[in-house]
């Protein structure tokens, strides 16, 4: 209403919840202001010492929101007190038009700690379009589809509790890693724990589940989608800001996936090289440092997803894939269980020796090979 009341020189200030800017269920509202340049600043603190300190001990994210005419916008978040208004560093600014470039789909606000973040961020978003762009008409250059295969609530009726002809595995968010589909197992007494060296240097050895499914329920379900690769690409739904690193996917065999690893199907006209080139770019470092920058809570869910800014599949030269795939594949065939994967990817040796420090170094060239590719030097 106030926004209403405003005239062309007019102000008006609120303390609301920064979910007005950030959640789902005023997206409407905040595009609204933001597209139509009503947005002045947005200033967001949180509860403690000092600022409404009486809530008691839980910490709710509040915000300075000021409305009038405005060609950009100004913010500042993570504020603890008021003084740290005062830092430009913290300031950082937005037009309308970036708003769009950012978060096309939903037009919500972006959460930057700095003005360096804010400015890299526009970088890489003007270097490669996000992976999904919600139509009329919907852009999706890989023709990527979501599917949540099997669900560790609802469907815990299909679970079996030992394998048997006719069972496949089934996968588990934590049990995965980037490159390494061998992170975790399960032991006799049901506790998981991460896989020893020496075990994931046995191509032979494969990971323990905690449950089995039907394999004609997996197929079932994976026929419906068209799916019909030996191998799962997929990413863990849990993850923080916080951690050494957001976007955790991963590379299964053709098993059960449980809900909190949803899977990504590619169109039928995506050839499995640059389905590693895409994989590559899941993991590597300069995607993630704009997945921390977009995600607030604790799931990353097919939303995000589709506005992080994914490197399209004519992005990659020849000399691209040839630089890409060989070291995708090294480093994710490591088992023989992968091995549809590889022979996809034309490789039809054994898997390769599982060796950390040739490891970090390939993580590292590609690393470099997918910064250059988003217009870094």
């Amino acid at each position: 209403a106030f926004g209403h009341l405003l005239s062309d020189t007019g102000r008006a200030g609120f303390i609301v919840p920064t979910g007005i800017a950030t959640d789902d269920s005023t997206k409407a509202y905040f595009s609204d202001v933001s597209q139509r340049q009503r947005l002045v600043s947005l200033f967001d603190f949180r509860t403690g010492p000092g600022l409404f300190a009486d809530i008691g001990h839980q910490r709710f994210k509040f915000c300075l929101l000021t409305l009038g005419a405005a060609e950009k916008t100004d913010f500042l978040f993570f504020a603890l007190e008021v003084k740290q208004l005062s830092d430009v560093r913290k300031h950082f600014s937005l037009r309308g038009d970036e708003f769009r470039l950012l978060n096309p789909n939903t037009l919500t606000c972006p959460v930057f700690r700095s003005e360096r973040d804010a400015e890299l961020s526009k970088k890489l978003y003007r270097a490669a379009p996000v992976l999904i762009a919600d139509g009329p008409p919907e852009r999706n250059p890989w023709g990527i589809s979501f599917m949540a295969m099997i669900h560790m609530s609802n469907d815990s009726g299909l679970f079996r509790d030992a394998p048997a002809s006719g069972r496949l595995p089934l996968y588990e968010a934590k049990m995965i890693h980037q490159f390494d589909h061998r992170w975790a197992t399960y032991a006799a007494d049901g506790s998981s724990g991460d896989v020893a060296l020496d075990a994931k240097q046995d191509p032979n050895f494969r990971v323990t589940p905690r449950y089995w499914v039907d394999a004609t329920e997996v197929e079932s379900r994976l026929t419906a989608k068209g799916w019909s690769r030996g191998w799962l690409m997929g990413w863990r739904d849990i993850c923080r800001a916080t951690d050494e690193r957001t976007v955790i996917a991963g590379l299964v065999p053709r098993v059960g996936v449980g809900n909190k690893m949803p899977l990504l199907l590619f169109g039928a006209g995506v050839e499995p090289e640059r389905a590693a080139a895409f994989y590559g770019n899941l993991a590597a470092l300069v995607f993630d440092f704009v997945a921390r920058q977009k995600i607030g809570g604790t799931t990353l869910n097919y939303f995000y997803l589709k506005q992080f800014p994914i490197l399209p599949p004519d992005r990659y030269s020849e000399a691209d894939l040839a630089f890409i795939v060989p070291r995708v594949l090294e480093l994710t065939y490591t088992a023989h269980d992968l091995q549809p994967w590889a022979a996809d990817l034309g490789h039809a040796g054994p898997p390769f020796a599982w060796n950390p420090e040739r490891r970090a170094r390939l993580r590292a060239e590609l690393d470099a090979h997918y910064a250059r590719l988003y217009g870094l030097t």
